[in-house]
């Protein structure tokens, strides 16, 4: 009967997506808004300060297992979905990681995968929707679940069966399992309250909407406000600067165009470029400090008195 239902109610959705597609992302904002109230005094009453004593008596060790088990136990869910976008070698990898996880890794509670350079990915129905074309449609605040839209309202349902460790599961089962998850994950979250500024709903409902749209870009930042209202109007020079700030070489030179281990010219190897070869040291520095005396003399272009 369950099944009956929920695949009616995609049948439903998916049919009246292409109406919201270039509509207001929020039309049902009034809504919202009453859920997200009662979202946030329930979570503000009860599920905040269960979770900090949850997080108090607990070893940070069993939080991380706890997590690693439930992120394993979706891992079936991530392998179908990246076979149904064409993503075979990351199906493969992850069936490994899979495999490993929930072997070595007993049950997955520890994630032995990651040290054998399987990094975990996240997939679901709504990011495979997304990947055929479907557009999100409204934004939708779900009682006691969070933040949603259309497409990953519709392919939550989807995933909860083409998961095979997970469609035995009674629906009792099933509710215990996401409340645990999501109660793990909850009091993980408690550090990360304070980035949290202005309008709590629109703050949530944004970084919701922006984060499904990375997570479908594949990872990748497109048309970054930030970036297109830069000063100088150019967006390599931006990215070129958060470069040179970077604490890994590498990383910058990579970005930059330079080569990584590039080494200098014969002809400049024996000697400072920008030192004279014969440049006296300021005769009123203190001898301990006649070896810098080169280099801040090239700088600046008068000895430092």
């Amino acid at each position: 009967m369950r099944m009956i239902w929920q695949g009616s109610m995609l049948v439903v959705l998916m049919a009246a997506m292409p109406a919201w597609a270039d509509s207001d992302p929020d039309p049902w904002i009034g809504f919202n808004r009453a859920i997200f109230h009662f979202n946030d005094r329930l979570d503000t009453h009860v599920v905040k300060p269960a979770a900090k004593f949850y997080r108090r008596v607990t070893p940070q060790f069993v939080m991380d297992g706890i997590g690693n088990f439930f992120d394993n136990l979706s891992e079936p869910v991530v392998i179908v979905n990246q076979l149904l976008q064409g993503k075979v070698h990351n199906a493969v990898a992850d069936t490994g990681r899979f495999v490993l996880n929930s072997t070595v890794g007993l049950l997955g509670l520890i994630d032995v995968a990651q040290h054998a350079q399987l990094p975990q990915h996240h997939e679901d129905f709504g990011l495979t929707l997304g990947t055929w074309g479907a557009k999100p449609g409204p934004y939708l605040m779900l009682p006691f679940l969070g933040p949603s839209d259309v497409r990953d309202l519709s392919g939550s349902g989807v995933d909860f069966f083409d998961n095979p460790v997970t469609v035995n599961m009674s629906l009792a089962t099933d509710i215990v399992l996401r409340g645990a998850n999501g109660f793990n994950e909850r009091a993980a979250l408690l550090p990360m309250e304070g980035i949290v500024q202005g309008d709590k709903y629109l703050f949530v409902r944004d970084l919701y909407l922006q984060h499904r749209q990375f997570e479908l870009d594949g990872g990748r930042v497109e048309n970054d406000p930030f970036l297109d209202d830069s000063d100088n109007g150019d967006s390599s020079a931006t990215v070129a600067t958060a470069a040179d700030n970077s604490s890994e070489p590498s990383a910058a030179a990579a970005a930059s165009g330079a080569p990584v281990s590039a080494a200098p010219p014969p002809d400049t190897a024996a000697a400072p470029a920008t030192t004279p070869a014969a440049a006296p040291a300021p005769a009123t520095l203190p001898a301990s400090d006649k070896t810098a005396a080169p280099a801040s003399t090239a700088n600046s272009g008068s000895a430092t008195p």
